[in-house]
């Protein structure tokens, strides 16, 4: 419920961008994201007491281009804002590795219980995925209309880095600590990821039984049931 009251939060600022941009102008969209970043950062504050770096820097970063937008009406620093972001991110995260420091950590303000591997592996592919970020902005802003950019900007790059990190759980898993407390949300996401669980495992039980004959196969109903059971369990929690 925590990431969830989160991203809400972080996101209302980008859809709000996108509607006033598209109804009105980016300059009326620029001020609309700021203010409801402000507003927003304020509730993150207020409900948890803590504000992670890189939350921190994306709103800093988000409210000086806005202001310079403005301030020269020219939304040329508005659209360089997630280039810019994107590779101090990268700057960061790299710069520690170099350092043998793995800083996604402060950055993202929360412990993932990752072994040191563990964090410089995430590090590294978090890294990457910067660096892609700023040469995909580079390419929408520069070649597409503002309005377009806008519109990418609001419902493409939230989902993107959600799917993102999304994709890095069975990561996460395989590196996590041994005194990690247990989180079956992340088991569940890894587990359908690698495809190690629920039907997948179900239809390998029925394959391997029909394999051995007759007596096999009557050996494989109850662990059938049991797959089927662990099948409807995980959907159960899911939901």
């Amino acid at each position: 419920m925590k990431l969830f009251i989160k991203l809400v939060l972080e996101f209302l600022p980008l859809g709000l961008f996108f509607i006033f941009t598209d109804r009105y102008d980016v300059y009326v969209g620029t001020a609309a994201l700021m203010v409801a970043t402000v507003i927003c950062m304020g509730i993150i504050w207020i409900a948890y007491r803590q504000i992670a770096i890189m939350a921190l820097i994306t709103a800093a970063t988000g409210l000086i281009s806005g202001a310079l937008t403005l301030y020269l009406t020219d939304p040329l620093y508005v659209k360089l804002k997630p280039t810019i972001v994107s590779l101090l991110f990268a700057a960061i995260l790299y710069g520690g590795l170099m350092f043998r420091k793995a800083l996604l950590k402060p950055l993202l303000g929360e412990d993932l219980h990752l072994t040191d591997i563990g964090w410089r592996l995430v590090t590294h592919r978090w890294g990457l995925y910067f660096l892609f970020i700023a040469v995909l902005n580079e390419a929408i802003w520069r070649n597409f209309s503002i309005e377009f950019w806008a519109g990418f900007k609001a419902f493409a790059l939230t989902p993107l880095t959600v799917l993102y990190a999304l994709s890095q759980v069975p990561l996460l898993r395989r590196h996590r600590t041994h005194d990690a407390p247990e989180n079956p949300t992340v088991d569940q996401i890894a587990d359908f990821l690698e495809g190690t669980r629920g039907t997948a495992r179900s239809a390998t039980t029925a394959g391997e039984g029909e394999g051995r004959g007759g007596r096999a196969g009557a050996e494989s109903e109850p662990l059938m049931k049991r797959a089927g059971t662990t099948t409807g369990e995980t959907v159960g929690q899911q939901r």
